[in-house]
């Protein structure tokens, strides 16, 4: 094991200046180690061990006292292999593997000369077709006042849109008149010739042609036939849809421009608005907080339309002088106090004029298509270095801890671990950063073994050890990122199975734990229990159940379903602690069971459960959001008690709604070396 110098030199210049005399623990540390000795009689557990001993030694030999710092603050189970020496120093800087020649990627479709229309020249500058998301350039000069450009139309031929998830369009003064872009999130494969590969669409355009009133008073029309629809590359993270106080509303479109910003939203119920708010971020800033920028406020325009049965008004925000330099915005939507308090948040992460169409720099003024389509940035091989300072690994999990430099603080790179052929192993794994060093992060994977496929299997290495790679992905999201690959040789430490058996009731409710498997750094409980309900997808209640071995707990941080049983179900809880062959006790407390609530929780269902909470002093409301990039729900808390935490109000809600089953189940068994 290779010590890392620069911590020894810190540790050097720390004893130095507090140990003021020798201390002799040597006598201690040999009685010590005899106990253990005799006590370890797991052979299992003897490298471990072995190593363990060795480092305290060392340490005890120099007569220093001193608390190792770790990189696993958040994470018992690798702190504590850490602190035993179990973890691997490498100090390993990957060299590169270069990338080949940037191929230009298919380039946007140029289209059509000018069109004049009401003494407006427009053209159609670009098409660009994906899965997921179509894009079209344009320019307009001439524009007389009171006239502007209404949200352009997209036709495909023969193939009809799906999923819409909401447009955006752009327009920025130039030298000429203007440059506009138009970004709509959508499907437009259809579902027979979804898997070919090589799938054309006869596009039309349209783009309206408005006067003050926004009455459309002409149209220019465009057509682009058997253009290619491109697969592959996916846009997402706008909000579209958000449901709240029982009212669905919808965010369709975005029209962005020198003197105003209007946006238009769609309700399945009667739109009654108190307020409309909007956050611009602006340059590389993608994300806000009510804090970080001043809101603006919006009108609500008097005309409303119906589409599909639903009730449509736009909001106008006058005055934005530079849309090209906005990256992102954050609109919040409320209720009249008298209607009772209610919001609705919309963030757009992706605006047109931000999006990387393949030939066409964002930067580009639309008209200046080159014909020589420009590819995508590609990574800097010298600007971008890896340094691998640890790695652990076991036969649950395994943790890295990684150095970036040369890359964008806050970065996630992409992480796997393959064997000596490239062949990847089927893991999970998250990654934390040091808040206090950006380009410091610490990763921790879970090994999966449930699924078939073409993934590597760590009983293929050689016993005790992985022989293989860790491949560091520097900015996956980018076309051309880099890749660093190390190669390592690392000891794996054994998983104990322990069979259990140990069943325990609490409110008139049964749970067995079968079995726990632990290593070093993880253990694993598998359980099964009975339904409190013959309906719903009853789950152990992973965030309030905790493992507690010895000094040492941790709250779950994993589950899978296993097989089912008669009346009940199984599962497996991961925890990120483990034992280390000393005579422990075991404690696994269960506080409750659990049941996924529906997408859209039933009108009546959340009124009852506000009244019961209302009595409580807690008022509360169930939020529903969907977008390009996915959906979900989640609570929006408007009153609780003074102390009561926002899960004590969770569990209350969903207790109140009949999705909680309260119980204590607690399991304890001694831990023999």
């Amino acid at each position: 094991m290779k010590t890392n110098p620069r911590l020894a030199e810190a540790v050097k210049s720390i004893v130095e200046r507090d140990v003021q005399e020798p201390i002799d623990l040597w006598p201690q540390i040999a009685d010590r180690i005899q106990k253990k000795e005799r006590a370890f009689l797991n052979p299992k557990w003897k490298f471990a061990w072995s190593v363990l001993l060795v480092v305290l030694a060392a340490v005890m030999i120099t007569t220093i006292a001193y608390a190792l710092v770790t990189y696993f603050r958040n994470d018992p189970g690798m702190e504590a292999v850490d602190q035993a020496g179990l973890v691997t120093n490498l100090e390993m800087t990957a060299v590169p593997a270069p990338n080949p020649t940037p191929t230009a990627l298919p380039p946007a479709d140029p289209v059509g000369a000018a069109q004049t229309r009401q003494g407006a020249a427009l053209t159609l500058d670009w098409v660009y077709l994906d899965d997921a998301w179509q894009a079209i350039g344009f320019s307009a000069a001439g524009l007389a006042d009171g006239q502007r450009l209404g949200l352009p139309r997209i036709g495909f031929g023969e193939l009809s849109p799906q999923q819409y998830r909401g447009a955006g369009m752009t327009l920025a003064p130039t030298e000429q008149g203007l440059t506009g872009r138009f970004l709509v999130t959508q499907i437009v494969r259809s579902e027979k010739a979804y898997g070919i590969a090589d799938t054309f669409a006869d596009v039309t355009v349209e783009i309206p042609l408005l006067d003050a009133r926004g009455q459309e008073v002409d149209t220019f029309r465009f057509a682009a036939p058997h253009l290619l629809i491109h697969q592959g590359t996916f846009t997402g993270g706008n909000t579209y849809a958000v449901r709240a106080a029982g009212q669905e509303i919808r965010l369709e479109w975005i029209s962005m421009s020198p003197q105003e910003t209007r946006v238009q939203f769609c309700s399945d119920a009667e739109l009654r608005l108190e307020t409309a708010a909007i956050q611009w971020a602006r340059g590389a800033q993608q994300s806000l907080s009510p804090d970080q920028a001043p809101a603006a406020a919006g009108r609500m325009l008097a005309e409303r339309t119906v589409k599909d049965g639903w009730k449509c008004a736009e909001v106008l925000f006058p005055g934005e002088p530079d849309p090209q330099n906005l990256s992102a915005f954050r609109l919040v939507l409320t209720t009249p106090r008298e209607a009772g308090t209610a919001e609705w948040e919309f963030n757009w992460p992706i605006l047109p004029q931000g999006l990387e169409i393949p030939g066409i720099a964002p930067e580009e003024s639309a008209g200046n298509l080159t014909a020589e389509p420009t590819p995508l940035a590609s990574q800097a091989i010298g600007g971008i270095q890896v340094t691998l300072l640890q790695a652990y690994m076991d036969t649950l999990r395994a943790a890295v801890v990684l150095r970036l430099e040369g890359t964008q603080p806050g970065v996630y790179p992409e992480l796997l671990w393959t064997d000596t052929q490239g062949l990847p192993f089927n893991t999970g794994y998250s990654v934390e950063l040091d808040p206090a060093d950006p380009h410091l992060l610490t990763a921790s994977f879970t090994f999966d073994d449930s699924y078939n496929g073409s993934f590597a299997d760590l009983s293929s290495m050689p016993e005790g050890r992985f022989v293989g790679n860790l491949v560091v992905k520097t900015d996956p999201w980018q076309t051309y990122a880099q890749s660093f690959t190390f190669q390592l040789d690392l000891p794996v430490y054994p998983v104990v199975i322990r069979q259990v058996q140990q069943a325990v009731t609490s409110n008139g409710i049964e749970i067995r734990l079968q079995k726990i498997e632990m290593t070093p750094s993880y253990s694993q409980a598998y359980l099964c229990y009975q339904l409190p309900t013959a309906s719903g997808d009853w789950y152990i209640d992973h965030e309030t159940t905790s493992l507690q071995i010895g000094q040492i707990s941790a709250a779950a941080n994993r589950m899978e379903w296993t097989e089912a049983v008669d009346n009940g179900r199984c599962l497996t809880l991961g925890f990120p602690i483990g034992a280390h062959g000393d005579l422990e006790e075991l404690t696994l407390t269960i506080n409750g069971l659990r049941q996924t609530p529906p997408e859209v929780i039933p009108e009546d269902q959340v009124q009852m459960a506000r009244e019961k909470l209302r009595q409580q002093g807690i008022e509360m409301d169930w939020v529903v959001v969907s977008g390009s990039g996915g959906g979900g729900a989640g609570p929006q808390i408007t009153q609780k008690p003074e102390g009561m935490t926002d899960e004590e109000v969770m569990d209350r809600f969903y207790d109140a709604l009949g999705y909680g089953f309260s119980g204590s189940w607690v399991f304890t068994l001694t831990l023999s070396p």
